[in-house]
């Protein structure tokens, strides 16, 4: 007797795609921007420059480092926060380094204040950067003349 042959039948199941690894990239891709734009706002702080009327535009210089004070009497170098006003210690290490590199001696400290910081604030910055016998400070301002910086 011959054999009959069985006939292919597809099971029947759930034809619907998988979704898990999509939710998996999906949250991936939430979590890479909350961290990206966490980065990009902690950049340099903003603050409000004040105008100078017979401001002048410094020359690019490849020794000289930023510091920033804002108005609450925040310490800033470059981008990252370094403390306050009231404890120099790290602006003073940094200036330190700085200058015990090669060409040091011709460093160049780029201040910005904001305008409603006080006084007192940038005298205590001058003070630290004067221990560490930093003398050569230039002032971030915005130019009333629209030809200079």
């Amino acid at each position: 007797m011959a054999k009959k042959k069985k006939l292919y039948k597809p099971e029947t199941g759930n034809d619907e795609p998988d979704l898990t690894p999509m939710i998996d990239v999906i949250f991936l891709l939430i979590i890479f921007f909350l961290i990206a734009g966490r980065m990009i706002q902690a950049g340099r702080p903003e603050i409000d420059v004040p105008i100078a009327e017979q401001s002048m535009k410094a020359g690019n210089d490849d020794l000289r480092t930023e510091f920033t004070i804002d108005s609450q009497g925040n310490l800033y170098h470059m981008d990252r926060a370094i403390g306050s006003v009231f404890d120099t210690s790290n602006l003073k290490d940094i200036v330190q380094n700085k200058r015990s590199q090669p060409g040091g001696e011709k460093l160049k400290i780029y201040l910005r204040v904001d305008s409603m910081a006080t006084y007192a604030d940038v005298k205590k910055v001058m003070g630290a950067c004067a221990e560490k016998g930093q003398t050569k400070i230039l002032f971030a301002a915005y130019s009333a003349d629209p030809g200079g910086s």
